[in-house]
């Protein structure tokens, strides 16, 4: 909307600007309400303080798209350095437009931050630290021919790093968050977080996953966080303390997945991996999973929906008081 590649800071500035990428456009891109993206180099602190957008971000259907896109209402990827690190600091801004995409060959969406560039490796890092932001844009996804692993998330669709350098505090969504589609994950704040501490934040938009094609693929929703993921081997594990949800978390999946994670809606998060820590949270929405495909899994939890790996995990003084379903279809479904 405003800036291509950002390299160094913006501070107090407020954008009206709505943001298209029309049907006829080619090529890949890196969209954002305010900034495209924040490149991938050494140093490259960048700062967003008291920045807000207004205008609303699409990204729609193209024939020609050939590679994945990242989306955001503020920022649309932040890049690692190769080899190094560098970081995003983002202070008391707001996203207020809606994000809306129908491209299928994307990656990421979210309300403040689409993508966070992830390669497993040690030698390259970006921290980012969210404080005190808000969105209270609708975020969706809508292609259910969509083929590629798709995270949505109300204020950041992937957030992923080798350590523990993510840190959100403070921290706001109002908008509904959907995603109809072959889904991966989608979150009221995060659709896939890996190494990310989120503090003293609140959901308060609902969440929806449809699936109207079979698959095979993750099928994860959370009122926080879609899944919780974790590389073996690496200090990359998540936090979540002091959260609130009271949305409510759908998902109506087709899945014929038969491993973990399993199609399944939890009222903070998806589905967690080994490592993590989730303490005194609260949920208040109502949390329903519902599996299409006869004779299939489908699971749902007020606090999470699935756990596997719980090595090194904790759990604790969480709260639910949402109604809780799950239902599947045919005989001999679980």
């Amino acid at each position: 909307g405003l800036i291509g590649t950002l390299h160094g800071s913006l501070t107090d500035v407020t954008s009206f600007v709505p943001v298209t990428v029309t049907e006829e456009a080619t090529g890949r891109y890196r969209i954002g309400g305010m900034v495209g993206s924040i490149p991938g180099r050494d140093g490259n602190d960048a700062v967003m303080l008291r920045c807000h957008q207004w205008g609303d971000v699409s990204y729609l259907q193209t024939a020609t798209a050939t590679d994945l896109s990242m989306i955001g209402g503020l920022v649309g990827l932040v890049d690692s350095p190769n080899p190094g690190k560098n970081s995003l600091t983002m202070t008391e801004c707001s996203n207020n437009g809606n994000v809306y995409v129908t491209q299928k060959k994307t990656i990421a969406v979210g309300g403040l931050i689409g993508h966070r560039y992830y390669l497993d490796n040690s030698a390259r890092s970006t921290s980012i630290t969210l404080t005190d932001c808000v969105n209270n844009g609708d975020v969706t996804f809508d292609n259910s021919a969509a083929t590629d692993r798709i995270y949505v998330g109300g204020l950041c669709g992937h957030l992923q790093e080798t350590l523990l350098a993510c840190v959100i505090k403070n921290c706001t969504n109002k908008g509904d968050v959907s995603c109809r589609s072959k889904c991966y994950c989608a979150g009221g704040f995060i659709g896939l977080a890996m190494g990310v501490e989120v503090n003293s934040c609140t959901n308060e938009g609902n969440v929806t996953v449809v699936e109207e094609e079979s698959s095979s693929n993750w099928n994860v929703v959370g009122g926080l966080i879609g899944f919780q993921e974790l590389r073996t081997g690496k200090t990359n594990h998540s936090i979540v303390t002091g959260c609130i949800n009271s949305g409510d978390v759908s998902g109506v999946f087709k899945s014929t997945r038969s491993s973990f994670p399993f199609p399944s809606a939890g009222g903070i998060v998806g589905d967690i991996k080994a490592g993590s820590k989730y303490t005194d949270n609260t949920n208040t929405g109502k949390v329903t999973a519902v599996n299409l495909t006869e004779g299939a899994y489908a699971y749902a939890g007020g606090i999470a929906g699935g756990i596997h790996n719980t090595a090194s995990m904790q759990i604790s003084g969480n709260r639910n008081e949402g109604e809780v379903s799950a239902q599947t279809a045919g005989e001999g479904s679980q």
